[in-house]
């Protein structure tokens, strides 16, 4: 697979109209940037904010919080960069891997286009393989003879490496999503069932669909006002970073994890 060269976003701005200001529209309902249904994106949940706040007016960290929040279905993905970034990763690497991760997860995002987001949010920076800033690099120009004659010609640009930088670091040493998920149960103490059979299904081999979750959930009595359907406890998982898309709704690591931990209590 060939990576997509920075030069193919030439004349695309995805954060055109992306703001992080306090004039964000405060009726903004969650999800607004999900994909549709089985993932596919969808058009009208476009970015509609100004890109001036993102670019100037905000530290790094909250940009990057910002970022993350706004784009919760690709949690995975963005985590993903952040942590092969931690040491200089070549633009290609990173593109491919990033293109296996969306082998379920179609969106309107191409790889560089989610390096770039996270470059632009002060995550991750453009540097050389020793992760030296692109920007800090001078190139000399380089003499090249024709027919005896001596010329100078621009130097090669170097080899794009994406490396990881401190607030992005900070961001990813922070990510939790153990404590996120024992607060998403913890704060709906009357869904804790619910939320529990939905991971424990999940962890089954193939994972599980939202056909064979709500058969179980539409018939608990406490899903009937107000009416709870399985994809109301599914996206609150994901989000907390419980559940992921693979072409079935399958548990993650700290899915396991927290199951492993209630296991244990129960024991107790």
């Amino acid at each position: 697979m060939s990576a997509e060269h920075p030069d193919s976003l030439q004349g695309f701005d995805p954060l055109q109209g992306f703001s992080f200001d306090d004039e964000l529209d405060d009726s903004l309902e969650p999800g607004t940037l999900d994909d549709g249904p089985y993932g596919l994106p969808v058009s009208a949940n476009a970015p509609k904010f100004s890109s001036d706040a993102f670019d100037i007016s905000e530290d790094a960290g909250t940009r990057i919080s910002t970022l993350f929040d706004r784009m919760v279905p690709h949690t995975r993905v963005l985590m993903a960069i952040l942590e092969t970034t931690q040491q200089p990763a070549s633009a290609e690497t990173l593109y491919e891997e990033v293109a296996q991760l969306q082998q379920h997860h179609h969106s309107v995002y191409a790889p560089a286009t989610f390096c770039d987001l996270l470059s632009r949010a002060g995550a991750i920076s453009q540097t050389n393989e020793e992760g030296v800033p692109l920007k800090d690099i001078e190139r000399e120009p380089e003499v090249v003879t024709v027919d005896g004659e001596d010329y100078w010609t621009v130097a090669p640009p170097p080899e794009l490496f994406w490396t990881l930088t401190d607030e992005g670091r900070a961001y990813f040493d922070a990510y939790q999503p153990l404590e996120q998920i024992r607060t998403l149960i913890a704060n709906e103490p009357h869904y804790a069932h619910l939320f529990h059979h939905v991971l424990e299904q999940t962890a089954a081999e193939g994972g599980a669909t939202v056909g064979q979750l709500d058969e179980f959930v539409l018939a608990d009595p406490v899903t009937k006002s107000p009416k709870r359907y399985a994809m109301y406890f599914v996206d609150k998982l994901e989000r907390a970073g419980a559940v992921d898309w693979e072409g079935s709704w399958v548990i993650t690591k700290a899915g396991r994890d927290y199951l492993a931990e209630v296991s244990k209590e129960i024991e107790e």
